[in-house]
Formats: C-alpha cells, structure tokens, sequence
C-alpha cells in the first residue's frame, strides 16, 4: 500500500490536489446530447441480419418467458432494451462493493448494487439542498443542487433555482467536481466528489462509499451563513424492491459525525445506507433527522431548512413507522466570513456485506468486510474511516497517480481526460471482489461466477 507523507503539504500543495482540474470531462448542467433518435437509425438490422437471428430467437424466448415467470434477472433483455439517457457522469463507490451512478446535473441516477444488474433508476428524493442566510441570518437563496426534472410526487415542495448555465461539471475519475456560481449571493460553491479508487491500495479501494466535501467561498464584504443538507431515501427506485426490502431508519452520533442509516434488504440482501456530517470545528452546526416520507411534499423539511438552515427533530414525519419507503436527512451549517473560504464534509456509505446469486445456495461475503466486519453494522465505522481518509486518498490519486500524464505536454488533451475517465468500468462494470478462505475455497463451478473474475484469498 503507497503511503503518501501529509506533513509535506502546503496550502499550494492542498490547492493544486483539490482544485478543479483543467483536464476532463466538462458539462454545463443544461447540456444536450444529439437527439438519440439520429443513432437509433443506424441500429435497425437489415433482412439478412434478422434471418440469420433467427436461430438465436429459437433459444432466446423459451429463455426469456421462463426467467420471467419465476422472477430471475433476464441479462440480456432484447424485448426492453435500455438507451442512455445522456445524463451520466462520474459514478461513486470502491471496487467490487457495488456503485451508484450520479449524474453530471447533480441527480443520483444509476443503482449497481447486485453484481451485474443495473437500475436505471433516478431517485428524485436524494438530493443535496443549500440554504444562503446573509449577515442578519434572512435566507437569501433556497435551492436544491440539481438541475434535472424532478417528478411532482416526490418532495413536489422542494425546488431548483440554480441557473444550469452557470452549473459546471468536470469528471477526472474516480473524482468529480460540481462548480456552482452565485455571485448574485456572495457565494461561489464547489462539490467534489471522491471515490477511494486508488492504484496500489487494495485496502481502501474495495470500501463502497464516497466523499462529498463542499467547498464555500465568500466572495462579498459581509457574513455569509451557508447550509448544506443532504437527503437520501431507501432503496434503488424499484417499486416492488423497494417495498419488499422494509426500511428502517434511526439517527446516530459517532464521535464528531452526525449521520442517519437506513437498514432495509435489496432483492433480499441486507444493505444498509449511512449518511453523515463531519463536524469539523466548533464554527460548524450539525443536525440529523430520519422518518421522513418521500411520497409527501416535503414542505415541512423545507420550511426548517430556510428558517434555521438545519433540519432537526421537528422536520420529522411523525406518523411514519413501518412505511415501505423513507428518507433520512444530515444538514452542516457555517459562517462564512468576508472573502473567506470553508468546508462542510459529507458521506455516504452502502453496507451491502454478502451476496447470493439466484441460482447459487452459497454466500460471498465482500472484500471491504475483512475490514469492518459482515454483520451489516458497519456504516459508521465506514463513514469515521472515509471522513478521516479521504484527503490522503485525493493526495495519491493527484499525484501517484494522475499528475504525471496530466503534466505531460507530449499527450493530447483529450487523451489526458480519456484515460482515467474510462477506468470508472472496473468499479461499474459488475464487477465483484470477495474474500475466500484458504479452507472453504472459491466454487468455481459456481455458474454465477463466471462472470465475476475479481477475488481475493486471505
């Protein structure tokens, strides 16, 4: 494992690790793809294609109708493809744990949390939501992160005032950055997004978790009170899944983090959500609120977050108990003095520690449980390891990692942001990493493990 020496860096040093970068993938919020219908052309196979598919149908359907019937994932369903909706960016999570996908306008929209099986799922209740007080602590601006159309049955209360068009997103995985202007405000924001994919560091890369710390920046000559909360619901988005998995929700303390998990199972698995809040110093406020209904308009959570910019016990839905969905909530809140800048530090982990394939009676616990353990139970000790970990985790990968390609004049622009953002598939692609001991070894007849080449022995 690289250890990298942290008494060496200098504010330079710390800037030039956590700046925007120059090189990468680069969007405005309100950016649009060439009408998919233009590609959607080219992919209608001609006469002699479909004769020669014909065979393959033969097989294809029985196939098809059987997986249907009793419930099993079809993995290659040809009847319901599934086109890109242009929205994609950076995704968060290690290696091998499971990923969700985020999009480059700010919405958490693609969920890989069973090995090979994508939800194309926008969950429009996770959100992160900043509150601008000015100096006599009046909120001077409200608004959700993210540019993306929301759907009015979730949270319909809640709204975006940002302008897409000064929103700028750069990818450079595993990290990304959400740069944010309101100088109408005093305030320039920006998100990064870190992910513990790190070359060398076997350890930390197979955590499924990812760091988000927002960077607040005053840019006028008086106080600026800024919040940010974060919001996240159960679930993947899938209806029936969702509701079978029978959520619970609770609030936690663990030392200097304020956080909220959610236990529930996935497709029967036990997968547990935490969220949490560092405080960092006595200047930040922290608050967490858990039980809140993703099927109501939100406004009471919204109302306390513009009139104290925290969310707390109040904002609770109080007849909520054994409801099929739920959301929790963590809020940070600092005063920003003139021209001054600061940090609010959030995670979010996902304890999902064993895996069983539908046609396999064996259980595979994940590599990151050599670590926290596979009772389920280890999302606060995940988020207390990210929290602390995560700027030597940025160290290595700026400049063990990246800096010297990304400082190379001999190579392309493109090709400087290409070579990493193309490396998101080893954590996205499906892929799984377990640990086997030595006397209980890996069934490699297993038929569900054909696909999943990435293992680890004690």
């Amino acid at each position: 494992m690289l250890q990298y020496d942290s008494s060496q860096i200098t504010i330079d040093s710390k800037h030039q690790i956590t700046s925007v970068p120059k090189f990468g993938l680069k969007f405005k919020f309100n950016h649009k793809f060439p009408d998919k219908e233009k590609f959607s052309q080219n992919l209608k196979p001609s006469w002699k294609q479909i004769w020669d598919l014909v065979p393959m149908m033969f097989r294809y359907v029985p196939y098809y109708w059987k997986n249907s019937q009793t419930g099993q994932p079809i993995l290659m369903d040809y009847f319901s493809m599934q086109n890109s909706l242009g929205i994609y960016g950076c995704p968060i999570g290690g290696i091998g744990a499971g990923t969700i996908g985020r999009g480059f306008a700010g919405e958490f929209c693609r969920y890989q949390l069973r090995p090979g099986i994508y939800e194309y799922n926008t969950l429009h209740a996770n959100q992160f939501i900043v509150n601008i007080k000015d100096e006599n602590g009046s909120t001077i601006f409200q608004s959700v992160m993210s540019t993306f159309d929301r759907a009015k049955s979730c949270f319909s209360s809640w709204e975006s005032n940002l302008d897409p068009e000064k929103c700028l997103y750069t990818a450079l995985y595993p990290r990304s950055w959400s740069e944010y202007d309101l100088s109408e405000y005093g305030v320039k924001l920006v998100c990064r997004q870190i992910s513990p994919v790190i070359p060398h560091n076997y350890k930390d890369s197979s955590f499924p978790c990812a760091v988000f710390v927002w960077q607040i920046e005053n840019i006028c000559s008086k106080i600026r009170h800024v919040s940010v909360t974060f919001v996240i619901k159960n679930g993947t988005g899938n209806k029936k899944q969702d509701a079978m998995g029978m959520p619970k929700s609770e609030t936690f303390k663990n030392g200097n983090i304020c956080g909220a998990t959610i236990k529930q199972t996935i497709a029967g698995m036990p997968c547990n959500y935490s969220i949490g809040v560092l405080k960092s110093s006595d200047n930040v406020s922290v608050s967490s609120v858990s039980k809140l209904d993703p099927n109501g308009n939100g406004s009471t959570l919204w109302k306390k977050i513009y009139s104290d910019g925290l969310v707390s016990l109040n904002s609770e839905d109080k007849k909520i108990k054994d409801r099929k969905e739920v959301c929790v909530a963590v809020s940070g809140q600092r005063v920003i003095e003139p021209y001054d800048c600061n940090d609010l530090e959030f995670c979010f982990a996902w304890d999902m520690p064993k895996v069983t394939f539908p046609k396999s009676s064996k259980t595979y616990s994940k590599f990151y449980t050599k670590y926290f353990g596979s009772d389920g139970n280890a999302g606060e000790k995940i988020l207390d390891y990210a929290l602390k970990s995560y700027f030597e985790w940025e160290q290595l990968i700026s400049n063990e990692f990246q800096r010297d390609i990304l400082n190379d004049p001999n190579l392309p622009d493109w090709y400087k942001s290409a070579i990493f953002n193309e490396l998101y598939f080893i954590a996205d692609g499906g892929s799984l990493w377990i640990t086997v001991d030595e006397d209980d070894p890996l069934e490699t007849n297993d038929p569900s493990l054909l696909h999943f080449k990435l293992r680890s022995v004690k």
